[in-house]
């Protein structure tokens, strides 16, 4: 009986361990995940300041140029060193091989559409003709 106490003893101390183990964990994890919301967060932070300070800096030199008289290099160099001319240049271009190929797309769709009903028209008359013969021959 008392062999049996003692079986008894370390087994529930074995659960024990095993529940306490277990409770460590899950406060390691909830602990890690805290750590990493943080840091995280820290992040985001950082990244919004950083976003903030460039477009501070941006309008401060945008401004600086309007000051010194040269606020159209200055917005080329923002918006990539193009000019309103360029860029509206490029729209037409784009526009015109839009069309070009919108065309080109149409056209096609067109002559796939008449092939189509032409073959479609001569599979009728041959069905009409041999029913015609069929008549003809009754």
């Amino acid at each position: 009986l008392a062999r049996k106490t003692a079986d008894d003893m370390r087994a529930e101390n074995e659960a024990r361990n095993a529940a306490a183990t277990k409770l460590q964990a899950a406060q390691r994890g909830k602990s890690a995940r805290k750590e990493a919301s943080e840091m995280q967060t820290e992040k985001q932070k950082a990244i919004e300041e950083a976003e903030l300070k460039a477009k501070e800096g941006a309008r401060d030199a945008l401004l600086q140029a309007a000051a010194d008289g040269s606020l159209d290099t200055a917005l080329q160099e923002v918006i990539g060193g193009t000019t309103v001319e360029e860029r509206q240049a490029r729209n037409d271009a784009a526009t015109k091989l839009q069309a070009a190929q919108r065309g080109k797309l149409a056209r096609k769709t067109a002559d796939d559409m008449r092939a189509e009903n032409e073959a479609r028209n001569a599979a009728a008359t041959k069905l009409q003709a041999g029913q015609r013969g069929k008549s003809a021959r009754k």
